[in-house]
């Protein structure tokens, strides 16, 4: 379930230029925020993406 989600995170990122909020990745799932916050911290530790200020931008790594 998780390369779901990671493809999912990568695909909204896609439409917002590169970067993907807590709202987004919530709205888009249909979860709970601290749910979408969660997932988008494991991304940041997976390196697939990086925080910056509010938004969890795509690492160049994680498009190929």
């Amino acid at each position: 379930r998780l390369a779901e989600i990671r493809a999912i995170v990568i695909a909204t990122a896609g439409r917002h230029e590169g970067a993907v909020t807590i709202a987004q990745l919530r709205d888009e799932l249909g979860t709970s925020r601290k749910f979408a916050q969660a997932l988008l911290e494991h991304f940041d530790a997976e390196r697939v993406t990086i925080r910056r200020g509010d938004a969890h931008h795509l690492r160049r790594r994680a498009i190929g």
